[in-house]
Formats: C-alpha cells, structure tokens, sequence
C-alpha cells in the first residue's frame, strides 16, 4: 500500500519493538515513514 515490501517491514518493525523503540515516536514505525536502506548505502 505504501509502495513497502511487507516482509521486510514487518521485520524491521517487530525488531524495533523488541529493541525498546520508545512508544512517544511510534509514528517512526508507521508504513507511510518506513525507509528501506539503499543498496547503495556503505
């Protein structure tokens, strides 16, 4: 819906939860604000 592979956000949201993401920034987590790295990143 967000143009955001499914799986790979799922995973990265759920990481970031069990990681201790403080709740007063979940909009972070939202779909809309997932940023996939570039595969060009180093």
């Amino acid at each position: 819906m967000s143009g955001v592979n499914p799986v790979d956000y799922i995973s990265t949201t759920l990481r970031a939860i069990l990681d201790g993401h403080p709740k007063a920034r979940i909009e972070e987590l939202m779909p809309w604000s997932f940023a996939q790295p570039s595969s060009l990143a180093t």
